[in-house]
C-alpha cells in the first residue's frame, strides 16, 4: 500500500475519533461547536453499597426508631442483594436461627426489587419498578456508590421527594468491565442532603440520609441507576396519562409491569452493578469529560490532506478554550417565583407587576444570584405590552423586581414567567370601565357532603348581568339558607373581604337536605342554585353499592377522605379490611403495643386491629416474620377474615367446584362456596376471581350483605332485606 493511502487511512481514523467526541456541523467553511467543561471526578476505582448498616430486623420491636436510636450492637452490615434469598422460604426454619435471620433480613431490607412490583414477592421483572427500595430507619447515612459529580439536587414534597443524582463518567458497563459508558445513580426520599450540584464526590462519601419524603409510605432509599440513553434522571418508565388511560392506579401500573420495556432500555439493576465492582482492580486512567451540543448534524466529507485535519483540530481547540473561558455554569439559587398583580386593569391605565423569589425554605431572597434570564411573555400580545421582556439578577431590589403592563384593548392575556425548566403564569384582564354592583352571583360545585367544608364564591354583578371587579358598597353582606342547614365561616362579609369583586366563604352542611344559599346586603342580593347532597363527592345515588356505602357511613363503619371523596375503586389493605370488619361487628379490640412484627409500628392506628386479629386467630404473619400491613387484600383473604371474625361455621367439605376458577380441592374453596351460598360477594358470572384485590366499594357491599343476612336471620342475601 502506498504512503499516500496509508496517510489517507490515518486521516480518516483521526477524523472518526474527533467526531466521536464532537458533533460537528459544516456550513461552508464554518465549524460550529459548543463545549462546556465539567468537574473531573477521580477515575473509577470500584463501588460500595449506598447504605452500610441496617438494623437486625428480626430483633426490632419498635419500627419508629431512627438510626441514631440504634446502638452498634443492634446494627448489622447490610445484606448483599441476593435474589435467591429474596425468593427463599422460611418454612421449616426455627425462628432466631442463623438461616432464618439471613432470609428475613434479606427480604425486609429489599422489599421492592429491581423491575419488581409492590407485592414484595422478591421477583425481578415481575413489575416495572426501575430501582431497588432499601428499607432503613430515618437518618441512616447514604453514601455515593462510586466516584462522580453531583448532577442534580432536588427538594420536593412529591414524587421522588428530596433526591440526588450522581453522574459517573467513563465507568465499566454492567456486564463488561472493558466497555466504558456513562451511568447516573440516584438516591431518593432523603430526609437530609449533604452535597450540592457540581460537587465532585468520592466512592463512599456521605451524601445524605434516609427519609420518607415525596411519595413514600415509610422510610427507605429508592436506589436507581440510569444508563447513558435515559432522557432524564431519575428516569421513570411511564406517565400519569398512560396509566390513568388504562384504568390503573400508580401502584397497580407498577405491579402490572407498565413500561417494562423502558425499564430495560434506560436503567440497569443498580445493586447488581454494585456487586459486580465491589472489588474492582482495573487500571486507573485519566479522562477529561465534556458535554457537546450542536445545532445540527451533517455528514463529514472525506479528508485527503494531513494539513486539513490539523486545521480542524486547531480550530476545535481554539473554540474549546474560548468557550470554556466565556461559559458560566447557570445557577438557580431560588426555588420558587411568586407573581403579585391586580387581576384587572382599566384600558387607559397601566398595571404594575411584581416578582418575588423564594428559597427552598420559603424565605424571600434579598440578593438573588443567577446567570440566565427570567423570561417574560404574553399569551396574547395584542391585548397589551410589557415594559421588559426579561429580568436579570440585578433587576431585583428590595426583595422584588417590578415591571408594568400597558393595555392596548379589552380582553384577557396570560403573563408567562419562565426560568430554565421552571414556569409560572397569571392572567391579566383589561376592561373599559368599572360598573356599579347590582346583585351577587353565588358559585358552588353543585353538591355537598355532610360535615365536609365547601367553598362558596361570591361575585359582584352589574346591571347588565356581567361580572364587575368593583365592590365599594358599605354595610355587611349576610349569608343565610333558604333551605338546608349548616354554618358559614365567616358568618358575614365586609367591603374589605372583596378582592376585585370576589369573596369566598366556607359552608359546612350539617344535614343531607338540599341547600340554597342566599347572600344579601340591603337591596343587593343573590341566590345559589340548588346544591344537592351526595354521600361522598364520588359516590352518588347511581353507584352500584350506594345502599351499602350509605348504611356503613351512617353507622360510622366507614368514612371518606378529607376532600369529601370515598374513592370506591381504591384497593383495600390488610389492616383497612380488618378495621372495617371489626368496627362493623362491634368487636372489642386488643392492645397492639406488644406486637413483634418487624414491619408493624406498634404506635400506629392499625396496631390494635392487628393484635385483635392475631388474638382471635383470624390472621397471622408471613413465613418471614412480617405482617405486611399495607398489602392489598384479595377476595379469598377477605372472606376468610370475615368468616373467622363472625365465628360462622365453614364446612370444609365442598361437593363440586363452586366456580369455574375454583376447584373444590383448593384450600379456599370452603370460603368461596359459603360466600356463594349466602350470596355475599358481589360477583357476576361463573368465575370467582380468588386473587382479585378487593376495592373499598366491594368490601362495603360484602360486609353490608353479611350484616343484612345476620340481622334478618336469612339463608342468603337479597336486595329485599332491610336493615331498618
Amino acid at each position: 500500500m502506498s504512503y499516500k493511502k496509508h496517510l489517507t487511512h490515518w486521516i480518516l481514523i483521526l477524523g472518526l475519533l474527533l467526531t466521536s467526541v464532537l458533533t460537528v456541523e459544516f456550513g461552508g467553511a464554518n465549524l460550529k461547536v459548543s463545549l462546556v467543561s465539567t468537574p473531573e471526578p477521580a477515575s473509577f476505582d470500584g463501588t460500595v453499597y449506598p447504605i452500610q448498616y441496617v438494623p437486625d430486623w428480626t430483633m426490632v420491636t419498635d419500627s419508629s426508631l431512627s438510626y441514631s436510636d440504634y446502638s452498634s450492637s443492634n446494627l448489622i452490615s447490610i445484606p448483599a442483594y441476593d435474589t435467591s434469598l429474596l425468593l427463599a422460604s422460611t418454612d421449616g426454619l426455627t425462628w432466631g436461627t442463623s438461616d432464618y435471620k439471613t432470609i428475613v433480613n434479606e427480604q425486609i431490607t429489599y422489599p421492592v426489587v429491581y423491575a419488581g412490583n409492590y407485592e414484595m414477592d422478591g421477583i425481578e421483572y415481575g413489575g416495572s419498578h426501575p430501582a431497588i427500595d432499601i428499607k432503613a430507619p430515618e437518618g441512616t447515612p447514604v453514601y455515593a456508590i462510586a466516584n462522580g459529580v453531583i448532577e442534580k439536587v432536588s427538594y420536593s414534597s412529591s414524587g421522588f421527594g428530596n433526591h440526588i443524582v450522581i453522574s459517573h463518567y467513563d465507568v465499566p458497563s454492567l456486564d463488561n468491565s472493558d466497555y466504558k459508558t456513562d451511568l447516573h445513580s440516584s438516591y431518593s426520599h432523603l430526609s437530609e442532603i449533604d452535597v450540592a450540584e457540581g460537587d465532585v464526590v468520592e466512592k463512599g462519601q456521605l451524601i445524605g440520609k434516609v427519609g420518607a419524603t415525596g411519595t413514600a409510605t415509610t422510610n427507605h432509599l429508592h436506589f436507581q441507576i440510569d444508563n447513558a440513553d435515559a432522557p432524564w434522571h431519575p428516569y421513570w418508565p411511564f406517565t400519569y396519562s398512560e396509566y390513568s388511560a388504562l384504568g390503573y392506579s400508580f401502584f397497580d401500573a407498577v405491579s402490572a409491569g407498565l413500561g417494562i420495556d423502558n425499564v430495560k432500555a434506560y436503567t440497569i439493576n443498580p445493586l447488581k452493578y454494585v456487586n459486580n465492582y465491589l472489588n474492582y482492580d482495573g487500571v486507573e486512567t485519566t479522562t477529561t469529560y465534556v458535554y457537546t451540543s450542536t445545532t445540527a448534524t451533517t455528514e463529514v466529507g472525506e479528508v485527503e490532506e494531513v494539513g486539513e485535519v490539523e486545521e480542524v483540530v486547531e480550530e476545535v481547540e481554539e473554540v474549546t478554550e474560548e468557550e470554556i473561558q466565556e461559559e458560566e455554569v447557570s445557577t438557580m439559587d431560588f426555588a420558587t417565583i411568586e407573581i403579585k398583580n391586580d387581576p384587572y386593569v382599566l384600558l387607559n391605565n397601566n398595571l404594575g407587576l411584581y416578582l418575588y423569589l423564594y428559597d427552598e425554605n420559603g424565605e424571600n431572597l434579598n440578593d438573588p444570584e443567577f446567570t440566565d434570564s427570567i423570561e417574560l411573555s404574553l399569551s396574547d400580545a395584542s391585548v397589551g405590552n410589557l415594559s421588559i421582556s426579561h429580568l436579570e439578577a440585578d433587576d431585583f431590589n428590595n426583595n422584588h423586581a417590578q415591571f408594568t403592563f400597558s393595555p392596548n384593548k379589552e380582553g384577557t392575556t396570560t403573563l408567562n414567567v419562565s426560568f430554565e425548566d421552571y414556569q409560572i403564569s397569571t392572567d391579566i384582564s383589561v376592561i373599559a370601565e368599572v360598573n356599579m354592583i347590582n346583585s351577587f352571583e353565588v358559585e358552588t360545585d353543585g353538591y355537598f357532603v355532610v360535615g365536609v367544608p365547601e367553598t362558596v364564591t361570591i361575585k359582584s354583578i352589574d346591571l347588565d348581568g356581567n361580572f364587575t371587579p368593583s365592590y365599594s358598597v358599605s354595610g355587611t353582606v349576610k349569608m343565610s339558607l333558604t333551605s338546608g342547614e349548616g354554618i358559614f365561616e365567616p358568618e358575614s362579609l365586609g367591603r374589605d373581604d372583596f378582592k376585585f369583586g370576589t369573596a369566598t366563604v366556607t359552608f359546612t352542611p350539617s344535614i343531607s337536605d338540599d341547600v340554597i344559599i342566599k347572600v344579601k346586603n340591603g337591596a343587593i342580593s343573590g341566590f345559589s342554585d340548588v346544591i344537592k347532597s351526595t354521600l361522598f363527592s364520588d359516590v352518588g345515588s347511581s353507584y352500584k353499592f350506594y345502599k351499602a356505602v350509605k348504611y356503613l357511613r351512617d353507622e360510622n363503619v366507614i368514612s371518606g377522605y378529607d376532600d369529601g371523596s370515598f374513592k370506591p375503586e381504591n384497593s383495600v389493605s390488610r389492616v383497612e379490611a380488618l378495621k372495617m370488619i371489626f368496627v362493623a361487628l362491634g368487636t372489642e379490640l386488643s392492645d397492639g403495643s406488644n406486637l413483634t412484627f418487624p414491619d408493624v409500628d406498634t404506635s400506629a392506628w392499625y396496631a390494635d386491629y392487628i393484635a385483635t386479629a392475631k388474638t382471635l386467630g383470624i390472621v397471622d404473619g408471613y413465613p418471614d416474620g412480617t405482617f405486611k400491613p399495607a398489602d392489598s387484600v384479595n377476595r379469598v383473604e377477605f372472606l376468610k377474615m370475615l368468616f373467622k371474625a363472625t365465628e360462622i361455621s365453614v364446612n370444609p367439605v365442598v361437593i363440586g367446584d363452586p366456580y369455574d376458577d375454583v376447584s373444590n380441592l383448593d384450600w379456599f374453596a370452603p370460603y368461596a362456596n359459603l360466600s356463594k351460598e349466602l350470596n355475599l360477594a358481589p360477583i357476576d358470572g361463573s368465575e370467582f376471581g380468588p386473587d382479585t384485590d378487593m376495592s373499598r366499594g366491594e368490601v362495603a357491599e360484602t360486609i353490608y350483605r353479611w350484616l343484612a343476612v345476620s340481622y334478618n336471620g336469612a339463608d342468603e342475601y337479597s336486595v329485599l332485606l332491610s336493615m331498618d
